[in-house]
């Protein structure tokens, strides 16, 4: 859920995360050929106090996890992409490179993910036009 920056870091968090879960705050799952890639949208700029990006109200990856979700969509299995910000509050070109956002990186691989789920907005929202990735 959302993180508590700059009260807390967000290696507290990650602390907290694998000492009451022992979870990695992103990961894979496989079951029945299926892939979920669960991930974490407090790891980019936005949610860096020290960033210029700095933006709690936008959801950022980072480079470390979008390189990695985009190897772990290079695979073949089907995908279902859950993160807790909407897609739309995701942070465009928040990084340089291969993997500038989240959106980007879905977009390479939009034939393998039949449906990304989010939440953060606590309600049933039914949107008629997605967004484009």
């Amino acid at each position: 859920h959302d993180y508590e920056v700059p009260a807390y870091t967000r290696e507290l968090s990650h602390e907290i995360f694998m000492t009451v879960l022992g979870q990695p705050p992103y990961q894979r799952i496989d079951i029945k050929g299926w892939r979920f890639l669960l991930l974490n949208s407090m790891l980019g700029p936005t949610w860096d106090p020290a960033d210029p990006l700095y933006d709690k109200g936008k959801a950022s990856y980072g480079v470390a996890q979008l390189a990695w979700l985009d190897r772990e969509l290079a695979g073949d299995a089907p995908t279902i992409v859950m993160s807790h910000y909407m897609l739309s509050l995701a942070q465009r070109d928040e990084n340089a490179g291969a993997q500038p956002d989240l959106i980007a990186v879905l977009g390479v691989h939009a034939s393998k993910i039949p449906i990304v789920l989010t939440g953060h907005t606590h309600r049933w929202l039914n949107f008629t036009t997605l967004p484009q990735f």
